[in-house]
C-alpha cells in the first residue's frame, strides 16, 4: 500500500535502474579511448603527404595484404610493400 507523499516501490526501483543505466552509458559513451585504426587505415591517414623517390603516395591506396606488410601505390603507378610493426598503440613503417 502506498503512503501519501511517498512513491511506490516499483517507481523507486525503476528510478534506480534508469539512473544506473544512465551512469553506465555516460561512463562508456564518454570514454576518450577509441580502438586504434587498423594498420592500412593508419598508413593512409599518416602517410598520405609523403613523397618517395618514386613520387607521392596515392591517397587511400594502402592495404594490408599480409600480416606485417602494407601495400601501397605511388603516383607514378608503381606498387610497393613496406613492413610495419605495432608500437604501443602506434605503427612504425620501414625496416622494423
Amino acid at each position: 500500500m502506498n503512503t501519501p507523499g511517498r512513491p511506490s516501490r516499483s517507481f523507486s526501483h525503476r528510478l534506480v535502474v534508469v539512473t544506473a543505466l544512465c551512469c553506465c552509458w555516460l561512463i562508456v559513451g564518454c570514454s576518450n579511448e577509441s580502438a586504434p585504426p587498423d594498420p592500412a587505415m593508419h598508413f593512409n591517414q599518416t602517410q598520405e603527404n609523403t613523397v618517395t623517390p618514386h613520387g607521392r603516395i596515392v591517397p587511400n591506396s594502402a592495404t594490408e595484404v599480409e600480416s606485417g606488410y602494407i601495400h601501397y601505390e605511388t603516383e607514378d603507378g608503381s606498387k610497393w610493400r613496406v613492413r610495419y610493426n605495432a608500437d604501443e598503440g602506434d605503427y612504425r613503417y620501414g625496416n622494423v
